[in-house]
């Protein structure tokens, strides 16, 4: 994936998180822009790894990242929530 890595780099997004440098056919992420709004990045090995995923990845949508081995997605998760840490303090 050295070419979707250097098309991250030369917009200025960031970078292919390091979780997703592992083996697999397809592998698709959120990441913020600049602007705040969320952006989808679908990176595959070739367009049969891509036709794989035009079944199943709609039934993924409320995941941050998945791996997908052809139609099967084989690791899948969500990035932890931006923001602040609340911390409550009761006192007597």
């Amino acid at each position: 994936m050295p070419d979707v890595d250097r098309v991250l780099a030369q917009t200025a997004l960031p970078p292919r998180p390091e979780r997703l440098q592992g083996p697999g056919t397809a592998w698709i992420w959120t990441t913020y822009q600049a602007n705040g709004k969320v952006l989808a990045v679908v990176a595959a090995n070739d367009v049969a790894a891509l036709r794989a995923l035009l079944r199943p990845l709609p039934h993924y949508g409320r995941q941050s990242y998945l791996i997908f081995d052809g139609a099967r997605a084989v690791e899948r998760g969500v990035w932890p929530a931006p923001g602040r840490e609340w911390r409550l303090t009761v006192s007597d």
